[in-house]
């Protein structure tokens, strides 16, 4: 058996931010507990699972990957309205107050369609195994979910830079988008429950709630 860590097997959860590099590149589901070995016909393959500090070092990165990445996003928007002379300017017009609130909601619907989306699990697979493919699916639709709460803040940026009504546009967004994006991103028991739903809806056993509950 030759062990293969460079393939998508072996693989990291694959992540995206618009400003900082992802830190839950770095989660402990991948190399050094989730690895695939094939054999040389190509046709066998087995996986070396080993579940509890790697289940416990994920469940952390989750959370610590909410935690900086509100924090950047709040520290970025922060500089923004400061670069623009903060509310030093003409405030915005009514209908483009509206625009911006309708794409937090826009935002805010889609990440919670994210845990729709979830393959449920196989109930053949060893309870280890589910453990950890349950917290890998978690991880990208955390993902997904900061993506998608993060567009709308994204949106009042450009029009800070479009328009001139200096930070208002940063300063009006804020405080509804950043608390979209902190109810959909922190592993809190309502996400982890209906992400597990799904994932259990053929009888396989996730551990995605107890897991974050114990850790």
């Amino acid at each position: 058996m030759a062990e293969n860590t460079s393939g998508p097997g072996a693989g990291a959860v694959s992540l995206g931010h618009p400003f900082v590099e992802n830190p839950l590149d770095k989660i402990e589901v991948r190399t050094h507990t989730f690895r695939l070995s094939i054999g040389a016909d190509s046709n066998c393959e087995k996986l070396s699972i080993m579940p509890n500090d790697s289940t416990t070092a994920s469940v952390k990165d989750i959370r610590k990957f909410a935690i900086i990445q509100f924090v950047i996003t709040f520290a970025f928007l922060a500089f923004v309205f400061w670069m623009f002379s903060g509310t030093d300017a003409d405030y915005p017009p009514i209908w483009l107050i509206v625009v911006m609130m309708a794409a937090i909601a826009v935002g805010a619907f889609f990440s919670e369609r994210v845990w729709l989306t979830g393959t449920p699990l196989d109930p053949e697979d060893s309870a280890d195994t589910n453990q950890l493919l349950a917290l890998e699916a978690y991880a990208n639709q955390t993902v997904r979910k900061l993506i998608y709460s993060e567009a709308p803040l994204i949106l009042a940026v450009l029009i800070c830079f479009v328009g001139s009504y200096g930070g208002w546009p940063v300063l009006i967004a804020a405080l509804p988008g950043l608390a979209v994006q902190a109810w959909e991103t922190w592993p809190h028991l309502r996400n982890t429950s209906m992400s597990a739903a799904i994932l259990e809806s053929r009888s396989a056993d996730s551990q995605l709630v107890e897991n974050f509950v114990r850790s």
